[in-house]
């Protein structure tokens, strides 16, 4: 029987989910999830040591006035190798990776203690969001679940100006960690086991509605204003910047 020699692919996929697994603590279905969407090793930079990824990066494509932006995600790095200035050579590849197709720039949204860091890198915050705690009202909102081509379509109409579009893959994503709901006048992504309110989009007075819908008595959520910084942008192409940034897939 011939030995099969597995491809190069597949070697990077088993050693990115592995610093992955070193790293963040997400089950084997979330790593399932990530590393099976649609060109998800094409938007990836890594640097290596010793003949391994020790540092990993991604990102998801987003658009903002017709000027395509990337929204830096799962940024890891192996903690044998912290300390040598291996993430930050990583991070002027990526910068000049996106440069060379075209993108406007680059997003991100910190982990708690790190906005510092990437403020070195040339980030700054620009987007904001508003985010309070909800206590369930005395009666239901009507709540419909969709898929995530109709969440897409719908949140288009909702976003306020000046605001990121997430579509397609960004999407399927979401849609593989959350519920996504609209009523009559609202638009809802959230995780339910427990609640956590991701994005609510339209009338924020139904929280309390939502909460009774869902059985919850008191829960965060997060919506579109100017009082708690989000996310943090580096401009890779002179032009106008974003000021919302909803969804991040925490």
């Amino acid at each position: 029987m011939r030995n099969t020699v597995p491809s190069p692919r597949a070697v990077n996929e088993a050693r990115l989910r592995q610093l992955w697994r070193q790293v963040f603590d997400d089950p084997e279905e979330f790593l399932d999830l990530f590393f099976g969407l649609p060109g998800c090793l094409n938007r990836c930079c890594t640097a290596s040591r010793d003949g391994k990824i020790v540092s990993a990066l991604y990102w998801f494509d987003c658009d903002f006035r017709d000027r395509k932006l990337a929204y830096l995600y799962g940024a890891a790095t192996d903690p044998v190798y912290r300390g040598q200035g291996i993430f930050r050579g990583l991070m002027e590849r990526y910068h000049a990776v996106l440069r060379e197709q075209g993108y406007a720039g680059s997003l991100l949204v910190p982990a708690e203690g790190l906005a510092g860091m990437y403020e070195k890198m040339g980030y700054r915050y620009v987007c904001y969001r508003k985010v309070w705690t909800a206590q369930a009202g005395e009666s239901s909102a009507a709540l419909t679940e969709i898929s995530a081509g109709e969440f897409g379509s719908l949140r288009e109409k909702y976003l306020p100006e000046n605001a990121v579009s997430q579509t397609g893959t960004n999407l399927t994503f979401l849609r593989g960690q959350a519920n996504l709901f609209r009523g009559e006048d609202f638009l809802l992504a959230a995780e339910t086991k427990p609640f956590r309110g991701i994005e609510l989009l339209g009338n924020s007075e139904a929280a309390p509605g939502i909460l009774r819908a869902l059985g919850e008595k008191e829960g965060i959520f997060s919506t579109v204003g100017n009082e708690t910084p989000f996310a943090m942008y580096h401009a890779l192409q002179p032009g106008p910047e974003p000021a919302y940034f909803g969804l991040a897939f925490d």
